[in-house]
C-alpha cells in the first residue's frame, strides 16, 4: 500500500504492469497446449519489460531498487492470487458437473420411479385380465355343463320317451296279435 503513495504519479503504469501480469499468469496455466504458446509468452514478457523500463525511468535513481523490489513482490503475490482464483474456478466446475450429473440421477430416478408406477399399473392390468379369463372360462365351464345337462335331459326326455313309444307299440302290437293255440 505504501508503494502506491509513494507512486502516485506512476499509478497508471502499476495498474498496466498488474493487469499484464495477471493476464501473462493466467495464460501460462490454462493456454499451455495453444498452438502459439510460446510467441503469446514472448509478447506478455516484452509488455512487462517494457512496463518496467517505463517505471524505472520514472522513478527517483534513490528509490528504484526498493520500489521495483515491492512492485515485484506484489506482482509474486499476484501469480499465487491467480492460481488460488484458477484452482477455486476448477473446483467449482467440478462441483457444477456433479451438481449437473446428481441433476441427471435425479431426473433418471424420477423417470424411473414413473417407469415403475406404469409397470405397476400393466401388472395390476394383467392380474386383472387374468382374473377375467378365469372368471369367463368358469362361465364357459357352466355354459357347457348345463347345455350338457340339458342335452342329457333331452337324451333322457327322449329316450324315455322313446322307451314309452316303444312300450305302447309293443302293448298295441300284443293286443293285435292273437294267442296262438296251443
Amino acid at each position: 500500500m505504501k508503494i502506491f503513495l509513494r507512486l502516485s504519479s506512476e499509478k497508471e503504469l502499476v495498474q498496466q504492469l498488474i493487469m499484464t501480469h495477471l493476464e501473462f499468469t493466467r495464460f501460462k496455466k490454462q493456454a499451455i497446449d495453444s498452438e502459439d504458446y510460446e510467441e503469446k509468452c514472448d509478447e506478455y514478457i516484452d509488455k512487462t519489460q517494457e512496463i518496467k523500463r517505463q517505471l524505472r525511468s520514472r522513478l527517483s535513481k534513490e528509490i528504484v531498487k526498493d520500489t521495483m523490489n515491492n512492485i515485484q513482490a506484489i506482482l509474486t503475490d499476484c501469480e499465487e492470487l491467480v492460481r488460488d482464483e484458477l484452482e477455486l474456478e476448477e473446483k467449482l466446475n467440478q462441483k457444477s458437473h456433479s451438481i449437473e450429473n446428481h441433476k441427471k440421477i435425479a431426473l433418471q430416478i424420477t423417470d424411473n420411479s414413473e417407469i415403475q408406477r406404469i409397470i405397476g399399473l400393466e401388472k395390476q392390468t394383467n392380474q386383472q385380465q387374468i382374473q377375467l379369463a378365469k372368471e369367463v372360462r368358469t362361465i364357459n365351464i357352466f355354459v357347457n355343463n348345463s347345455s350338457n345337462n340339458a342335452n342329457n335331459m333331452n337324451d333322457n326326455s327322449a329316450t324315455y320317451h322313446n322307451s314309452q313309444h316303444n312300450e305302447h307299440n309293443q302293448s298295441q302290437f300284443y293286443q293285435q296279435v292273437p294267442p296262438k293255440n296251443q
